[in-house]
């Protein structure tokens, strides 16, 4: 038995090993691996007088070899596949069949696509086999697509690429884990000429145009589509309908692994076959005698838990319930019983051997740490035979479920504050209501309403109920609980504290846990991703947010946010995707001023979703009273206070000097006959000097262009009120702006670019990237650096991007 607990442990940390790799091995490494592994191994074989341990760990360390080994050849073959740079900016012609469920994102289609041809041409072993295709509508509407037709597009390819950030979601390893290797834009002017090659026929896709099929009927049967988008979830796994809010809702309420297919779900289903059929196999005594009844009772378990499962897409929870299940049933069958480590080691093994990616998602951790909290814990009351009154029955249970939530609530809190950065303080009392209500009834109506379909009516109005209680629990004071983004020493500390406070020991040990827990009570500003100025300093963060700009200006106890990047979509946007969790994630929770540059969508974009997650004391901006972005925030808050951005304002935080250079108040008052650019807010922020050097400070400029740039050469040039060492790049680096007068007036050492991979402006452009280079201009683009952190008193700067960077991340590809 130890002997197999140390192979799977051997296995799971060499699974685990690549994960944290810039780079993968060369083959001569892999090799020598394999060879090192095999040699230990049957060192191991043959020395038979070797103390167990030592035989144990030599085991270990084999298999821990030879699983690395697997785990880099698969990543190998996915990395190698490589689009071509010349693709990233033409339009290639696209042949390819429909894999998976498609999804539809407001007006557009999301299609998982196997490739066939490439221009004409059957695809080479280096090309990607398999993309993630988005198809805009045409004027003309999008067509009905389904699993398995073969389709022809003409594309822009994209290397796997998103934005880079701390807690950013990362789409390179999300692409990964999907065996994808590049995403494909259909280009707008030519999605007429899309054509259907084949249509959907045989099996191929088969069960995906079923789950299609079964999310239609719902959308036609509930007519609220937020309700038929959580039903969609529960019934075929498809999350996508699922409104933002909503989900905002379940994750501050501790409710989201519930609308996920979560492995109480898919135990569930399977509890129900084997009820159901056992029923029927006992009253038949032809089938008793055939087999016996508890036997086909495990068998169904298993298989329904397993037809659930992948009718709700295979994901890491079903996969982890449906081993867990079969494991458990065969040693039930098999009159054995292990503990239940050696169950839950079994499980995490054939889930990493299946996915090795797995334990780069959280839900694997979530999945897993939560069972072993619970098999660890124990039952609170041992059963008997003796017959128990119905009251005392449901008294048990109700007993036991809280007992449950709580164990798992406490086991699992640590884990969330690490993965989420957040907590829900009513997640205990949530999941006391949601759990109930979604396992016993919404899910197992949603599943029954593919039978008979007014029972979806019944499962809405019973969500409709359960998600005004959730609603209300959510806008509760305090019902969430933020952290900055932990180290990663903290992370185990944590939950080895939160293990030990449910693990069935003695009191006494238990009480251990608490002073463990006393780092996650109290995170110290510098253990996070930012390190406090000191007073007269200041710190800038500009997160990665693509198309668009977003600035954070942070002091000793103050934090300006300077634009809020741009929308991204009919429901989404940078402030929600991007802004909001790397100020969670850095421990900034408030901010006393945000301002809005200018109208344009690429600055404001964000700006609701931010004043929704983010206390905000002042809104500095230079819209216009009917804006439609300061309409919206003026009614969510009527009382906050406005302030125009004007010339001349200056005021100080913690020693550090703010002031705005532009637009002056008549041009202000001359706004209709300017265009919004011109209106930009310039902000120039100043350090202290220290040790005799000059005093540092950074240049926000919007996006102004030449006309303004001389204005402010001629304002403030000859004072030098322009001199800054960081420059944040006027108008994304457009042609029509970084003039080489202004740039020399400004003198920067570091010119930051926020601007899209490949973006259809074409930021920055070739002209102004050699304008600064020939000035000796240090040129950093968000594109390649990612997150740009900063810092006034001369600690050094740094690029997101090169300090995590994991072999999945493609290398630059801006020339």
């Amino acid at each position: 038995m130890a002997m197999w607990v140390s192979a799977m442990l051997g296995w799971l940390l060499g699974v685990a090993l690549p994960q944290g790799m810039p780079a993968l091995p060369s083959g001569t490494g892999q090799l020598a691996a394999v060879v090192l592994g095999l040699l230990v191994m049957a060192a191991v074989v043959r020395a038979r007088s070797w103390v167990a341990w030592y035989r144990c760990l030599g085991v270990l360390c084999a298999v821990a070899l030879l699983a690395w080994v697997q785990a880099c050849w698969r990543a190998q073959a996915l990395v190698e596949q490589q689009v071509p740079l010349a693709w990233e900016a033409s339009t290639v012609r696209l042949e390819g069949q429909i894999d998976g469920l498609p999804v539809r994102r407001g007006d557009a289609w999301q299609l998982e696509v196997l490739v066939r041809r490439l221009d004409g041409e059957m695809p080479r072993p280096q090309w990607p086999a398999r993309v993630m295709l988005y198809w805009r509508q045409a004027e003309k509407g999008l067509p009905d697509v389904e699993s398995g037709q073969v389709w022809s597009w003409p594309v822009r390819f994209r290397s796997p690429q998103g934005p880079g950030n701390p807690a950013g979601f990362d789409q390179a390893l999300w692409l990964l884990e999907h065996g994808m290797r590049a995403t494909a834009t259909v280009r707008a002017k030519g999605e007429e000429l899309a054509q259907l090659i084949q249509p959907a026929r045989g099996w191929t896709g088969s069960l995906d145009r079923f789950r299609q099929r079964v999310r239609e009927r719902i959308a036609g049967v509930v007519i609220d589509p937020r309700l038929a988008g959580v039903l969609a979830g529960l019934t075929v796994g498809d999350q996508s309908a699922i409104d933002a809010e909503d989900w905002d809702v379940f994750r501050q309420t501790g409710v989201a692994h519930l609308i996920s297919i979560s492995g109480l779900h898919i135990a569930m289903v399977g509890w129900m076959v084997a009820g159901a059929v056992s029923a029927v196999w006992r009253r038949s005594p032809k089938l008793i005698w055939r087999r016996p009844t508890a036997e086909v009772a495990a068998w169904s378990m298993v298989l329904g838990a397993a037809g659930y499962a992948v009718l709700a897409g295979w994901g890491v929870p079903a996969q982890r319930t449906v081993c867990m299940l079969l494991v458990s049933s065969l040693l039930r069958l098999s009159g054995r019983r292990w503990p239940w480590p050696l169950q839950w080691l079994i499980g995490a093994t054939v889930v990493t051997a299946w996915d090795p990616w797995a334990l780069a998602q959280a839900g694997f951790w979530l999945s897993f740490v939560a069972v072993g909290v619970l098999l660890a814990s124990g039952p609170s009351v041992q059963r008997g035979d003796e017959p128990v009154a119905w009251p005392q029955r449901w008294g048990r249970a109700a007993r036991e479920a809280v007992r449950t939530q709580w164990l798992a609530t406490l086991g699992l809190l640590p884990l969330g504050a690490l993965i989420f950065q957040q907590v829900s303080v009513v997640g205990f009392l949530a999941n006391l209501v949601a759990i109930p209500v979604f396992t016993l009834l919404v899910t197992p109506l949603a599943l029954a309403g593919m039978v008979w379909s007014p029972l979806w009516h019944v499962a809405a109005w019973v969500l409709h109920g359960c998600l005004g209680i959730l609603q209300g629990m959510a806008a509760w004071p305090g019902a969430v609980w933020y952290t900055a983004a932990w180290p990663a020493w903290l992370g185990p500390l944590a939950i080895g504290s939160a293990c030990l406070l449910v693990m069935p020991v003695p009191r006494g040990w238990r009480w251990l846990g608490l002073p463990l827990l006393l780092p996650v009570l109290h995170l110290p500003f510098a253990w996070g991703t930012l390190s406090q100025p000191s007073v007269g300093q200041f710190g800038v963060l500009a997160p990665d947010v693509e198309q668009g700009t977003a600035v954070v200006i942070y002091t000793a106890r103050h934090a300006l946010l300077f634009d809020t990047g741009p929308k991204l979509g009919e429901r989404s946007d940078a402030g929600q995707r991007v802004v909001v969790p790397v100020l969670r994630s850095v421990g900034l929770t408030r901010l006393d001023e945000v301002v809005l540059s200018h109208g344009d969508a690429d600055h404001t974009g964000g700006a609701l979703s931010v004043d929704a997650a983010i206390p905000v004391s002042v809104w500095r901006t230079t819209l216009a009273e009917d804006d439609p972005v300061r309409v919206q925030l003026a009614a969510l808050q009527p009382l906050r206070a406005h302030v125009p951005c004007q010339a001349g304002q200056r005021w100080q935080w913690d020693g550090v000097l703010f002031e705005v250079l532009h637009p002056t108040a008549d041009e202000l008052a001359g706004r209709s006959h300017v265009p919004d650019n011109a209106l930009s807010c310039v902000i120039r922020v100043v350090a202290q000097a220290r040790h005799g050097h000059a005093p540092k400070a950074v240049l926000l400029t919007g996006d102004v262009e030449a006309p303004q740039e001389a204005a402010l050469l001629h304002r403030e040039g000859e004072a030098g009120r322009l001199t800054s060492t960081l420059l944040v790049a006027p108008h994304h680096g457009s042609k029509t702006s970084s003039t080489e007068g202004f740039l020399k007036a400004v003198a920067p050492r570091q010119v930051l670019v926020q601007a899209g991979l490949h973006n259809r402006y074409g930021h920055p452009a070739p002209s102004v990237v050699a304008r600064y280079e020939a000035l000796g201009l240090q040129v950093l683009q968000s594109s390649t650096c990612g997150a740009y952190l900063w810092f006034s008193d001369g600690s050094p700067a740094r690029c997101w991007r090169v300090g995590t960077r994991r072999y999945w991340h493609p290398a630059s590809r801006t020339d």
